[in-house]
């Protein structure tokens, strides 16, 4: 009696080990294109389309390999194809593949991956679309304001820093020359988004690079007005260019983060590197030539004396040394 309750259960134990797999179609990129459930005795693979698994790639027979199933589990067998089977990390061609843990197999140019179901699968992550900015940030609405805001901005800075005349059609032209820059810009980043994760997603991309034009130029007013307070002249273009690409790297990890929603470690380090790198290559070499720069830099918008907390030289001593500096360079030229 209990022989014959083991014969029965044999075959269900057998069962459950034969379904207990699946077999995936990748593609190059490393993407999932198509998931299989491994059942019965045998799978066919193949361009036919009386195949149970149909590939469509060209270097793939219209029967190409069977995956069957024995005592020892389930072994891929080529059925005498143009290219055979191939283990992903080699170019040797295989006749039979035992597939008894995760495996990849190329098939053709098809990449195909063997894993059972009993694999431990890791946990889900946290969706970073679920916060407050990132469902305000594709909305049109926000879009909009923020590239507004920015150009209001824009045009009051470039008007205030005219030193020749107080017309505003040069600081509106001035702003509507960055805004273009700015739809262009998020309108790269939005074809990037649709070639990767198949959607636009123009608004959030506008939004980043709005909110992330009107922080730099808050921040670069902001240290103006605390390097004048501290008269700390000789910083602000070391300040005001750090904050310029502090700002250009954070814009670049919020874009990346709409386009891909993976670790913000590795997004914050790609985009402080493109930040870096750029500054390498397009700030860098001019303030070197700065450096040998004759006429002075001086900032056009002056700010109100109430702000000045760090006491400065005064006007008599200003006077005095400048006069010595005069009789010195009187006398230095007396002796040339």
């Amino acid at each position: 009696m209990e022989s014959v309750e083991a014969a029965k259960q044999q075959p269900e134990s057998s069962e459950a080990v034969r379904d207990n797999a699946v077999l995936e179609v990748h593609e190059r990129s490393g993407a999932l294109r198509e998931r299989v459930r491994i059942s019965g005795e045998v799978l066919r693979i193949g361009r036919a389309l009386d195949n149970d698994l149909v590939l469509e790639d060209p270097y793939v027979c219209a029967h190409h390999a069977q995956l069957r199933w024995g005592g020892d589990g389930w072994t891929l067998v080529d059925l005498n194809s143009v290219n055979g089977l191939r283990l992903a990390d080699s170019h040797q061609r295989l006749d039979r593949i035992a597939l008894s843990g995760p495996t990849e197999i190329r098939v053709g140019h098809t990449a195909l991956r063997y894993r059972s179901c009993d694999e431990t699968i890791v946990g889900a992550l946290k969706d970073p679309t679920g916060g407050r900015w990132a469902t305000l940030l594709p909305r049109i609405p926000m879009a909009l304001g923020t590239a507004a805001l920015a150009a209001l901005l824009i045009a009051l800075q470039q008007h205030l820093n005219q030193a020749e005349h107080s017309a505003w059609l040069p600081a509106i032209a001035g702003s509507v020359t960055s805004v273009s820059t700015l739809v262009i810009w998020a309108l790269a980043w939005a074809l990037v988004n649709r070639v990767f994760a198949h959607r636009l997603n123009y608004a959030a991309h506008l939004s980043i690079g709005a909110l992330c034009m009107i922080g730099a130029l808050l921040l670069n007013t902001l240290v103006e007005y605390a390097l004048f307070a501290l008269s700390g002249d000789a910083l602000e273009q070391a300040l005001g260019t750090l904050s310029l690409f502090g700002f250009l790297a954070v814009a670049l990890w919020g874009h990346l983060g709409v386009i891909s929603h993976g670790s913000g470690v590795r997004r914050a380090i790609v985009a402080v590197s493109v930040s870096v790198l750029l500054y390498l290559v397009f700030t860098l070499p001019q303030q070197a030539r700065d450096d040998y720069r004759s006429n002075p830099q001086f900032s056009v918008l002056l700010k109100p004396p109430t702000f000045q907390l760090s006491s400065g030289l005064s006007t008599d001593h200003f006077y005095t040394r400048a006069g010595q500096l005069a009789a010195e360079v009187d006398a230095e030229a007396a002796e040339d």
